[in-house]
């Protein structure tokens, strides 16, 4: 049986968790990304810290934009 992943939900959304289980992120990974998520307001502030973690910047500013249409839809989804 292939391993199962049982790191904790991040609290970004289920698509997120779902992209980050998918693409293998550890849970110190997840950590980061919710420590960046939590600590910057704006994409660069947010790639920034991640690009010090070692991310590529590319794909931080890409998970940013992801983050944010999958709070969208969620805050959609509860105002309707």
């Amino acid at each position: 049986m292939l391993p199962q992943d049982d790191s904790p939900s991040t609290g970004l959304g289920n698509a997120v968790d779902d992209y980050l289980t998918a693409h293998g992120y550890t849970a110190d990974a997840r950590r980061a990304i919710v420590c960046a998520w939590k600590q910057n307001e704006n994409q660069d502030g947010f790639a920034g810290y991640l690009c010090g973690k070692g991310m590529a910047k590319s794909e931080a500013k890409w998970l940013w934009r992801f983050i944010n249409s999958d709070h969208e839809t969620n805050s959609d989804s509860e105002s309707s």
